[in-house]
């Protein structure tokens, strides 16, 4: 991995945890299960425009004012089981991460869109066992005080 690219994570991962510590002590957004669940549908269909095929469960977890995380499960496709099967870890995870990279911005404009607030910007991981991603959106402040505006 270039070393650019490795001080942008490391600071990404830095900005996180200091978003998440100085949120502890705020509630999350007060959105309606509805909302959650329209985000849960949209970043599901999103996936399944780009691979093929979408996951078999998608829920969205509040972690603190600021941070929606979206678990995706059972989401790989008969090819990227294929690939594993036959010990091709490396290209598989690099294909699932350009992906990612590609269809970036229609996660962030679908979450910005439903809840009504700006996506900063998003992490995303990928476990082959379990078959596990996870989408973590850094939501930006609509209020005059800083903070995310409740959602409804």
């Amino acid at each position: 991995m270039p070393r650019t690219r490795t001080r942008h994570i490391v600071a990404l991962m830095s900005e996180l945890a200091t978003l998440s510590a100085v949120g502890a002590t705020r509630p999350a957004p007060r959105c309606s299960e509805d909302k959650l669940a329209q985000v849960c549908g949209d970043v599901a269909a999103v996936f399944k425009r780009a691979w093929g095929r979408g996951p078999v469960r998608t829920t969205a977890h509040w972690a603190g004012p600021s941070i929606l995380v979206v678990m995706l499960e059972n989401g790989h496709t008969e090819a990227e089981r294929t690939m594993r099967a036959a010990g091709h870890i490396q290209e598989l995870l690099g294909g699932r991460h350009l992906l990612q990279v590609l269809i970036e911005d229609d996660l962030k404009a679908s979450v910005a869109r439903i809840l009504g607030l700006p996506v900063v910007t998003m992490l995303s991981a990928t476990r082959l066992d379990p078959d596990l991603s996870a989408e973590i959106f850094v939501l930006g402040s609509n209020g005059s005080d800083g903070r995310p505006a409740p959602c409804q």
